[in-house]
């Protein structure tokens, strides 16, 4: 089954259904340049029955306000309501000044930690923005990532203390004690932590695992893939090579089901502008057990922004049927055509199992999910460093406890609608 593509030919079967029409504009506009028979479909939807305040909660909720803003004003800004293209302005430029000011503070913390000697590497989105985009302002910058090694996590820590960042609060009444931050334990139960800085909302997260499988060698392997010399606010900043951002971008999305089209347009924007050695870029990815995540990215920028892929990644997709259907589930999603009775990806460990390019790896996911501990288990039971061992004792009485107690409550909810339909019938 081929990915959902709402063109002009299909989209009378389709466009009763809510959100489809809305999100076939939105991907339209999910690229950078578009071309002129985009700029056709993007006026014929434009005319269509559009739902613009649901379209502008979409490109906010898949981080393409930017583009959506800069696509429809482009093209098509008198078939738009005054009032929607103007509220889409006004939430444009917010985001483009809260990401040019997220941009200064990273060089601003690159310097600091420089100074310091904090062993770090900055990289994420204002770096993919300003080479790939061509400018930082038309994509979102949530938080400035650094990749810091466990040893040099404390001075880290230390610095942004200096600055005045704390640890972003579990919930809103949990903030982590500065010993556990300490301890040996907080970074064996987190791959990373936020911290913000009031009242600028400055969140900045450290990450001593760059990806979320545990395994110190893919860090240590992604590292090793090479630096490059990036530009973000005018200033040269060393960060990872572009494959070794690719390869990221594609193993944290593919970990969260690539629940933004965004992501999706910058592995594209990536695959478009990046001058790759492509069969390098692979052999890396199979090495570090990333294989599956990069051909998911692939096969949706293939799908969803039509990008022309080299044919050696079209070579290795063909085959791949398996990772088309995972493909296919997460654009049906996109368009909210899923089926819980499908093989839907999202919190499906199924899904997070078929990532996995080898058994041991499916293996060792799976016996993860019910003993590793985490954050929550040191939050319920503060214990010394010496006692880590007993969390994993502690984290499967945990996940039994909460499951026990979902389970009452919906015996509960279910217990007083069934008591109110009854006394309801009684009435009448």
């Amino acid at each position: 089954m081929h990915a959902i593509r709402v063109s002009s030919a299909n989209r009378p079967c389709l466009r009763n259904l809510p959100g489809v029409a809305e999100t076939t504009l939105l991907v339209s506009c999910a690229r950078l340049e578009i071309d002129q028979a985009t700029e056709e479909e993007i006026r014929e939807l434009c005319a269509d029955a559009i739902d613009w305040t649901l379209l502008l909660d979409l490109g906010e909720r898949h981080e393409l306000t930017g583009l959506l803003y800069t696509h429809l004003n482009h093209v098509s800004p008198q078939t738009i309501p005054a009032n929607i293209l103007k509220a889409l302005k006004v939430r444009f430029v917010e985001l483009a000044r809260r990401s040019m000011l997220m941009a200064e503070h990273l060089t601003q913390l690159v310097r600091v930690f420089e100074r310091r000697s904090v062993a770090c590497v900055p990289f994420g989105t204002p770096f993919v923005s300003e080479r790939f985009y061509d400018d930082v302002v038309l994509t979102p910058v949530t938080a400035l990532e650094f990749f810091v090694p466990e040893n040099t996590l404390a001075k880290a820590q230390a610095v942004l203390a200096e600055l005045g960042y704390s640890p972003l609060k579990c919930n809103e009444n949990v903030r982590l004690k500065q010993e556990f931050l300490i301890s040996s334990t907080f970074p064996r139960v987190c791959d990373g932590y936020i911290f913000v800085k009031e009242p600028e909302q400055i969140y900045v997260k450290l990450r001593w695992r760059l990806v979320s499988s545990g395994c110190s060698r893919v860090d240590r392997d992604l590292v090793c893939l090479g630096r490059e010399s990036w530009v973000v606010s005018g200033q040269r900043i060393q960060s990872f090579s572009s494959a070794a951002m690719l390869l990221l971008l594609c193993a944290e999305a593919s970990v969260m089901a690539w629940r933004k089209i965004g992501w999706v347009t910058s592995v594209a924007e990536i695959v478009n502008s990046a001058d790759l050695d492509w069969d390098k870029v692979y052999s890396q990815a199979k090495r570090l057990g990333l294989e599956r995540a990069l051909l998911l990215g692939l096969y949706l920028t293939k799908r969803l922004p039509a990008t022309d892929l080299p044919d050696c990644l079209n070579n290795k997709l063909a085959p791949a049927r398996h990772i088309a259907q995972l493909g296919d589930s997460i654009i049906r999603s996109y368009y909210g055509l899923s089926d819980e009775s499908m093989d839907k990806p999202f919190g499906n460990i199924a899904y997070q199992l078929a990532l996995k390019d080898t058994w041991w790896e499916r293996v060792a996911l799976r016996c993860a999910g019910f003993i590793k501990p985490s954050l929550e288990d040191c939050i319920r039971t503060e214990l010394p460093d010496q006692l880590y061992p007993v969390y994993y004792l502690l984290h499967p009485i945990n996940m039994a406890t909460d499951r026990m107690i979902l389970a009452l409550a919906r015996m509960v909810t279910t217990w007083k609608a069934e008591r109110d339909n009854l006394s309801k019938e009684a009435e009448s």
